[in-house]
C-alpha cells in the first residue's frame, strides 16, 4: 500500500481547459512550483496529472 501526503483540495473550476483552483494545505505554497506531477483521488480511484506551467 502507497502513502500519500494531501498537499491541496479542490474547491472550483477555472476556465474551459480543465484548470481548477486549490486550497493549498501547507504553510508555503512556493511548494507548487517545483511539482511535476500530481494525483488525484477520485473516489477509490487514483489518477496521476501532469502539470503545466
Amino acid at each position: 500500500m502507497k502513502n500519500y501526503l494531501k498537499i491541496g483540495q479542490i474547491i472550483n473550476t477555472h476556465g474551459v481547459k480543465g484548470e481548477v483552483k486549490v486550497y493549498p494545505l501547507t504553510d508555503d505554497i512556493k511548494r507548487f512550483n517545483k511539482l511535476k506531477f500530481v494525483f488525484l483521488r477520485k473516489r477509490i480511484h487514483i489518477i496521476r496529472l501532469m502539470l503545466k506551467v
